[in-house]
């Protein structure tokens, strides 16, 4: 589990670990607090090598970017997503918009995924990418999704539930209040 790390003082970042089978990297404590010196990863190059991977939570903001192999054997995926709230309204629409390819493009490494959680930012963010439905893998093997939903979030939902064809499971929670 990589925690409480501060990555600004670094430019790249890999993980490169063919036997890994879980791995964790969040930017907030188990409450959802974000850590005082943690600046996510904003300013860094985030590589993950790691093919044999069985479960990935990831709490955290985007990397700068982002090279992720796809993770082929991937039975668990816990997401959410953290971005700037902040950022002013000249500036989000873009900002948001290049947020939602970043996220779109996370979520083609888990097409394999089995069990998937994600966050109502996960979804927010989701619902900002261009031709969402289109970008999206499909989602063969997904059999049981959680989600927090909020109301804005549902056409991101939707795009998400046509692209697991065998989902047997749906368990929607209400969006709580986060604090990152």
């Amino acid at each position: 589990m990589l925690e409480n790390c501060d990555w600004s003082s670094m430019t790249n970042f890999c993980i490169s670990a063919p036997a890994l089978k879980i791995l964790k990297i969040w930017c907030v404590d188990e409450a959802g607090f974000r850590w005082d010196n943690s600046n996510g990863l904003r300013g860094c190059g985030l590589r993950i090598d790691a093919p044999n991977l069985v479960s990935l939570s990831y709490k955290c903001d985007f990397a700068k970017e982002q090279v992720i192999s796809s993770f082929q054997t991937l039975v668990d995926a816990d997401l959410d997503f953290n971005f700037d709230k902040n950022a002013g309204d000249a500036t989000r629409r873009v900002y948001m918009i290049g947020l939602g390819a970043v996220a779109s493009s996370f979520f083609q490494v888990l097409s394999h995924v089995k069990r998937l959680s994600i966050s109502d930012r996960v979804l927010r963010v989701l619902s900002c990418a261009a031709d969402l439905k289109n970008h999206l893998p499909t989602f063969h093997h997904l059999k049981q999704l959680n989600a927090e939903r909020e109301a804005s979030t549902g056409e991101a939902l939707i795009a998400l539930l046509k692209s697991a064809p065998n989902l047997e499971s749906i368990v929607l929670n209400e969006a709580r209040a986060q604090n990152f």
